[in-house]
């Protein structure tokens, strides 16, 4: 992946997932989750990966070029939409959204 980083934001159940891949390609920057067992239970298999309690971290840090977001459904368009106004590349776990009009309007913005 060369020097593209993503940050994964949520690494709960099938978070965890995405952390173990992307850190295996060599291009996981952060874990974005509040849940302070998640730093104390990934921490020592990642040591070289910042995590961090709030999405803003990683949206405001310019090393990181794409979110992948694993949070629970009802949350996705609002993480989707802060990581486009940051100017980030985004891959989500599905459902995009909740509401087939506000998946559209994602879609768009992402185009």
């Amino acid at each position: 992946m060369g020097k593209d980083k993503i940050a994964v934001i949520g690494a709960g159940y099938w978070g965890k997932n995405l952390v173990r891949n992307f850190h295996a390609l060599g291009a996981l920057a952060c874990v974005v989750d509040p849940n302070p067992l998640v730093e104390q239970n990934l921490a020592p298999l990642y040591p070289d990966v910042r995590f961090v309690p709030d999405l803003p971290q990683a949206l405001n840090d310019p090393s990181i070029s794409g979110l992948a977001i694993a949070t629970p459904a009802e949350t996705h368009a609002g993480v989707i939409e802060q990581g486009l106004e940051a100017g980030k590349d985004i891959y989500v776990e599905k459902p995009l959204c909740l509401d087939e009009s506000k998946g559209r309007d994602l879609i768009e913005r992402a185009d």
